[in-house]
């Protein structure tokens, strides 16, 4: 989860730094969201990753049920 964090990071300071050096052309009010959304993508892939293995590692454990 933190890699998304530090993704997020990234892009936005790279496109502010694009911004800033390349003049404004409107695009980086598109790109500024859609990088924070990018790196929250990241950390919501690794939370239901976490949520999957841990539920799979709790059913292991359990034992088994006849019905």
């Amino acid at each position: 989860m933190a890699l998304g964090q530090w993704v997020t990071v990234g892009l936005a300071v790279w496109i502010v730094v694009w911004a800033l050096g390349f003049g404004t052309t409107g695009w980086e009010l598109l790109a500024l969201p859609s990088s924070l959304l990018v790196g929250q993508v990241v950390v919501g892939a690794g939370w239901l990753t976490t949520v999957v293995s841990g539920r799979r590692r709790l059913r292991a454990q359990l034992p088994a049920v006849d019905r």
